[in-house]
């Protein structure tokens, strides 16, 4: 189990990381990364920033699901070849 109880994040490479390792994920639902990372929850659980109570629940379900890890997918946006496509497209209009 991956845990990111941060108030705020740039990108959240380490959910990245989790997701591609298969980790099952909570993680806050702080500004700039984590909804977008683990797509509006689809791939790992999201609460409220600040609300220990909801992360507690999360954690709990988590560990109790034998079935909560995530999906291969997941972590497909963010593989080289995808990166480096994008950057492509971007720059060079291909």
């Amino acid at each position: 189990l991956f845990i990111l109880s941060s108030a705020w994040e740039g990108l959240g490479i380490v959910l990245v990381e989790a997701l591609y390792c298969g980790i099952p994920v909570v993680s806050t639902d702080c500004e700039s990364g984590p909804r977008e990372i683990l797509k509006d929850g689809e791939y790992g659980q999201l609460v409220s920033v600040g609300d220990v109570n909801a992360m507690a629940r999360a954690i709990e379900t988590v560990l109790t699901d034998q079935s909560s890890s995530p999906p291969e997918e997941s972590w497909y946006p963010f593989e080289l070849q995808t990166v480096v496509s994008q950057y492509q497209e971007v720059l060079l209009g291909t």
